[in-house]
């Protein structure tokens, strides 16, 4: 895992366990990992790949 992607994961990991809603934004999951959005659509497939960050090759 790269070092944008480890902070594209902490970072959604943190606004959901503080907001616990399902309806974030990727602008908002950008600004908290400090990437682009951009950046977020090229590393992140799908949502769920987010919580399963040991299964991306």
């Amino acid at each position: 895992m790269s070092a944008t992607e480890k902070r594209i994961t902490v970072a959604a990991i943190r606004l959901f366990a503080e907001r616990d809603k399902p309806d974030l934004t990727m602008s908002e999951r950008a600004s908290e990992a400090q990437v682009a959005r951009s950046t977020l659509y090229q590393k992140v497939d799908s949502i769920e790949q987010l919580f399963t960050p040991w299964s991306r090759t």
